[in-house]
C-alpha cells in the first residue's frame, strides 16, 4: 500500500506541474474549472502520499493549495449558476 500511495503522490506532483505548464503556455486559463480541478486532483494525490512520507511543510503548502482550488471552483460554479 505504501508504494501505491507514493506513486499517487508522484502522479499528483506531475499533474500539478503539467497544469502549471498549461497555464504558463496559455492553454488553460487560471479562472477556468479545468485548471482548478487539475490542481485539486493533483494536490489530493500529494496529500495522500504524505500519509506514508510525512512532511509538515509540504502538508501546509498543499492544504493551502487545495483550499485555493476549492474556493475557486465554488466561485466558478456560483457565477455560472447566477447567469
Amino acid at each position: 500500500m505504501e508504494s501505491i500511495l507514493i506513486a499517487v503522490g508522484l502522479a499528483g506532483v506531475s499533474l500539478v506541474l503539467v497544469t502549471y505548464g498549461l497555464l504558463a503556455s496559455g492553454r488553460l486559463a487560471a479562472h477556468s474549472a479545468p485548471y482548478q480541478w487539475l490542481n485539486v486532483v493533483g494536490t489530493v494525490g500529494i496529500l495522500l502520499s504524505l500519509s506514508v512520507q510525512w512532511n509538515l511543510s509540504a502538508f501546509l503548502l498543499n492544504i493551502a493549495w487545495l483550499t485555493i482550488g476549492v474556493v475557486s471552483l465554488l466561485r466558478i460554479y456560483r457565477q455560472r449558476s447566477a447567469l
